[in-house]
């Protein structure tokens, strides 16, 4: 079964005022953005500086630098492995995926809870349970 999906770039189709929704959610974003912007998180430094390294890796884990030429360059969390398999899908060859971790996942990869195991997807929609 495929759905025919239409989109259109005209505001003037559209059935709702476009100029007020931008309005609406810059109203909407700006009452969230702190002032103080990225200083407001603070640094990994002193007893924080142990969440810079990757616990699953062995210590000074590298990879070799890669020089060659690329049409796309993304993440390798879950947006990012999802974004690479529509591009390859729309026929884009040259995707290289980036990951600061020692394997792909993103916030899945960096938080590892103890004695909680993670069920496929396949079986239950990616819940954690108790082990």
């Amino acid at each position: 079964m495929s759905a025919e999906i239409t989109f259109t770039l005209h505001p003037a189709e559209l059935d709702f005022d476009l100029d007020a929704l931008r309005e609406k959610y810059h109203y909407e974003r700006d009452k969230h953005i702190r002032k103080d912007g990225m200083e407001q998180y603070q640094r990994p430094t002193g007893d924080f500086s142990k969440y810079i390294d990757d616990p699953c890796v062995e210590p000074d884990f590298t990879r070799e630098p890669l020089t060659d030429e690329l049409e796309v360059v993304i993440g390798g969390g879950f947006g990012g492995l999802l974004a690479g398999a529509r591009l390859r899908e729309a026929g884009v060859k040259d995707i290289r995926m980036i990951e600061r971790a020692g394997d792909f996942g993103g916030t899945c990869y960096w938080n590892r809870y103890p004695g909680v195991v993670r069920i496929p997807a396949s079986i239950s929609n990616g819940t954690y349970v108790l082990q």
